[in-house]
């Protein structure tokens, strides 16, 4: 969280700096955003709100502008084999602050290049059932049962993209951009398997790992921006 108030608050003091000379504006507004990705189980569909400050030169001239945005999506994924079941969800929370440079700057559409870091807050929920374990064992007489607990580390992942904006009228703009988010995940595994025997009571263990994961992902981005 530090590194993204750093940005913004470095971002916004040149905003300050600029504004007396460029024209400048505020922009808010909402985004409908794709995820995708070879780390991605499932497209999962992201709202986006955000806000930005751009500074825009002129027709022909360099311009930039600083954007902050937050959003929440899903992903979800099964896995079934012979005695074992699970599914899992992990719910995705992500605050951004990223900068970006319109290199060209045109009458109505404006190109640009971004950049940045994001925080991103990830809850893990899994359902594992190995009921069918025992008798897929040759151990009918056994009932199991199994929990997996994943406690995920808050992480601060790179963004890097570019993208199109169009002014649809004096004040509103049509936003449509790809981004590209490096992350890493941390994590702190649990898992937990009890065999129990109606006869001879009851057996488990406890398993704790700490594990790494790439959660690199794509986001398609279209959104519409009011602009004062």
């Amino acid at each position: 969280m530090r590194s993204i108030v750093l940005v913004l608050v470095l971002c916004l003091t040149a905003s300050v700096a600029v504004a007396q000379t460029n024209e400048a504006v505020w922009a808010v507004g909402g985004s409908a955003g794709y995820v995708f990705g070879n780390n991605i189980a499932k497209p999962s569909f992201a709202p986006v709100v955000q806000l930005g400050y751009y500074s825009e030169h002129g027709i022909g001239q360099t311009g930039w502008f600083i954007e902050l945005s937050g959003s929440q999506w899903s992903d979800s994924d099964e896995l079934a084999e012979e005695g074992f079941r699970a599914s899992g969800t992990l719910d995705v929370t992500s605050l951004a602050a990223v900068v970006g440079v319109m290199p060209v700057t045109k009458d109505e559409a404006t190109f640009y290049l971004l950049g940045g870091i994001g925080r991103y807050s990830v809850d893990a929920d899994f359902d594992i059932d190995v009921s069918d374990l025992p008798a897929y064992m040759g151990n009918p007489e056994f009932t199991a049962t199994a929990d997996l607990t994943v406690d995920i580390r808050d992480a601060i992942g790179a963004i890097v993209g570019g993208g199109i904006k169009v002014m649809a009228s004096r004040n509103l703009a049509i936003m449509l951009d790809y981004r590209y988010v490096f992350l890493t995940l941390q994590s702190v595994d649990t898992f937990t398997i009890i065999l129990s025997h109606p006869r001879y009571g009851s057996v488990g263990e406890t398993f704790v790992e700490d594990s790494t994961m790439s959660f690199d992902h794509s986001i398609a981005r279209i959104g519409l921006n009011y602009q004062f």
